[in-house]
């Protein structure tokens, strides 16, 4: 594997947890990012000082979650504006920075919502679209490689048939077990010759609830020994939309 190949997580919901889980990926010499909604519905929040916290951990950027975490594809075009920029000055004002990346609630959305994050100001818009590790995608819908949950491989395979992801139905093309799938998909990854970009993702939440701290801790050391560039999702959309001859001023028309 070569330095050319890009590396991003990706950490939905603004629980607590997440800064365990931070500290974990800076130990790594990893960096991602943590998606945050105004009002958590999973587990203990993070205060205003702990969001400051994560932001300031090495490798950490932070991506909003919209206000409520509400399913977009339930609600009005002016409510899903709302949710978008609400959502990115609320985590401003926190932060003190520009927000960039842009994470749908339980990765649901609709084909013009995507128009919509452009609109808001951000550069990628992150969806739930596992299997994928190459570099030909809208950042706008930002597809990833593997989540760090035991899900089955028939559970895998449908969420890839409903979503018309054909990348992904090559990979799965032999079952696995549940438990271990989130390492078979990873080490796929690090051994195919032609492989662009890996992305795991999750929850900390999730991973806490589930006991999954040791597997995530094999996961980051497994990818932690290649030579890949770190990146985090808005620095991997940066380089998309560069590849494609996007300047990141013209987004919202290029869409």
């Amino acid at each position: 594997m070569n330095s050319s190949v890009l590396l991003t997580t990706s950490w939905d919901d603004g629980s607590v947890e997440d800064l365990r889980l931070a500290e974990m990926i800076a130990r790594h010499s990893l960096g991602g990012t943590f998606y945050i909604p105004r009002e958590c519905i999973f587990g203990k929040r993070l205060s205003v000082e702990e969001i400051r916290e994560l932001a300031s951990i090495p490798g950490v950027e932070v991506g909003a979650h919209t206000i409520s975490h509400a399913n977009l594809r339930d609600l009005s075009v002016e409510e899903v504006r709302a949710e978008l920029v609400e959502g990115k000055d609320w985590l401003q004002d926190i932060l003190g920075e520009e927000v960039r990346a842009f994470c749908y609630p339980m990765g649901k959305f609709r084909r013009w919502m995507i128009r919509e994050v452009a609109k808001a100001g951000y550069v990628a818009g992150r969806t739930t679209m596992n299997c994928r590790m190459d570099l030909k995608f809208n950042p706008l819908c930002m597809p990833t490689t593997v989540q760090v949950y035991p899900h089955s491989w028939s559970s895998q395979m449908r969420h890839a048939l409903l979503e018309r992801n054909l990348r992904a139905t090559s990979i799965l093309r032999r079952p696995w077990k549940a438990e271990d799938a989130p390492s078979k998909i990873v080490c796929d990854a690090v051994a195919s010759s032609s492989v662009a970009q890996i992305h795991v993702w999750g929850h900390s939440w999730e991973v806490d609830n589930e006991g999954l701290w040791e597997l995530l801790d094999q996961l980051l050391v497994r990818l932690a020994g290649e030579k890949f560039r770190v990146c985090t999702n808005g620095e991997l959309a940066s380089e998309v939309w560069r590849l494609k001859g996007v300047g990141e001023d013209s987004i919202a028309q290029s869409v």
